[in-house]
């Protein structure tokens, strides 16, 4: 009888292990696999827990951070920020003299070399066998090279987008060197010269002469900052997303023109003419618009278009400095003349519409090329080159006359862009 308790005992000590090996870490309750570890203690083992199920797709975020780095990445996640090469166009001033017409019937350009107009100096008279040239603006339009930031805030109900952008300054200088040009009636000397109205009447002969040196330099900058609120779209999971835009710009032009050189009018008088202009737009205003896009595969497409309701506040002045007598002078018998400076402030009307088309290209989950083409249209724009009244007194003993003339016109910008764009994920 013992023999068989003894044996009985024995199979079912040998048993109750070999069961525990064969359990699950579902097992029951307390049942502890070899080695002593419980199942959540054991090497490489994860609980599936309900929380770590319910995480979003971007779980490195969750991972090992405190409450302050978590919230802030969930504050930047899928912003954006883009820096952009700019190479654009601006209307300049094709075509535009820098003088009064004239009546003479003679090119003032100096282009037609038996017709070029008769130089008069307005104290001294007529110069013979002297030929003055009157210059014209020749670029139609300025090509600037810049750079554009953009930053991007996606939200449950749209996108705060902001950026601005900053072109180098454009200098477009005009020289007129004296030369000697040699025409069938004889040598004849060919300077730079400037045209005038006589008290608003054209003249055939009112002008300065430059018999030394004759500079015109325009100088144009351009910048200018947006922020606009880019609302989900109203066609969601269709082909071409459509969404409204509405925001703020602010666009600053800065335009310069110097006209200047020198004149030695007799042996004691020498005349360093200087006639300058200076304009500085500054727009801002509210401004709506409509964004289109679609998706195809990597490369995502847009257009945009926005329409600015802006109000341009003008500065605009003109200065001048020797035109018919010196500043100071010696001699008691020479008229003398002061420096002058007309200047004005105004504010007008300025639309503008800005047409956008763009393509980005995924490289990498973070990374995007991007490049667009962008047309600017506006008016109410004020430019340094329209601003000159060329007129003079009916006598060069009294002060000049060229003064202010406040106009604005239309203004055309337009170029093409090209980038990198990363998310932060």
């Amino acid at each position: 009888m013992k023999f068989w308790t003894t044996g009985i005992l024995m199979a079912l000590g040998a048993f109750l292990p070999a069961s525990a090996w064969g359990q699950d870490p579902w097992g029951a309750p307390g049942a502890v696999p070899p080695g002593g570890y419980s199942p959540y203690q054991m090497p490489g083992y994860h609980d599936p827990g309900l929380y770590d199920e319910l995480l979003p797709e971007r779980r490195s975020m969750y991972n090992h951070n405190g409450a302050g780095h978590l919230t802030l990445q969930e504050a930047f996640a899928e912003s954006y920020v883009r820096l952009d090469y700019l190479h654009w166009k601006i209307s300049g001033g094709d075509g535009v003299v820098l003088g009064a017409p004239n009546s003479s019937g003679a090119d003032i350009s100096g282009q037609t070399r038996d017709n070029r107009l008769p130089a008069v100096d307005p104290s001294t008279g007529f110069q013979p066998q002297t030929a003055a040239v009157v210059p014209s603006l020749n670029h139609s339009y300025d090509t600037l090279d810049g750079l554009r930031g953009t930053v991007g805030f996606p939200t449950n109900v749209g996108t705060l987008e902001a950026e601005i952008f900053y072109f180098q300054q454009v200098d477009n200088v005009i020289n007129v060197r004296p030369f000697q040009d040699t025409l069938a009636s004889g040598p004849e000397t060919v300077i730079g010269g400037m045209t005038l109205l006589t008290n608003g009447t054209v003249s055939n002969s009112m002008m300065i002469l430059f018999n030394q040196s004759y500079t015109a330099r325009q100088e144009t900058q351009f910048w200018g900052t947006e922020a606009n609120w880019i609302f989900d779209p109203f066609t969601p999971n269709v082909a071409v997303e459509f969404a409204p835009i509405l925001g703020f710009r602010f666009l600053q032009l800065d335009d310069s023109l110097n006209i200047s050189g020198q004149h030695i009018q007799s042996p004691t008088v020498t005349l360093n003419h200087m006639v300058a202009s200076m304009a500085r737009n500054n727009i801002f205003g509210p401004q709506i618009g409509l964004k289109a896009s679609t998706t195809l595969g990597r490369l995502e497409l847009g257009a945009e278009t926005k329409f600015l309701l802006g109000l341009n506040r003008l500065s605009e002045g003109v200065y001048t400095s020797e035109i018919f007598n010196p500043t100071t002078s010696l001699d008691p018998n020479q008229a003398t003349e002061a420096d002058r400076a007309i200047k004005d402030t105004r504010t007008e009307f300025a639309p503008l519409f800005d047409l956008s088309l763009s393509g980005k290209f995924q490289v990498s989950p973070n990374l995007k090329i991007f490049a667009s083409y962008e047309l600017i249209l506006a008016s109410g724009f004020s430019r340094a080159f329209n601003n000159i009244y060329y007129d003079s007194p009916s006598s060069v003993n009294q002060a000049p006359t060229i003064t202010l003339k406040p106009t604005t016109s239309e203004f055309v910008a337009h170029g093409f862009a090209v980038g990198g764009e990363f998310t932060f994920r």
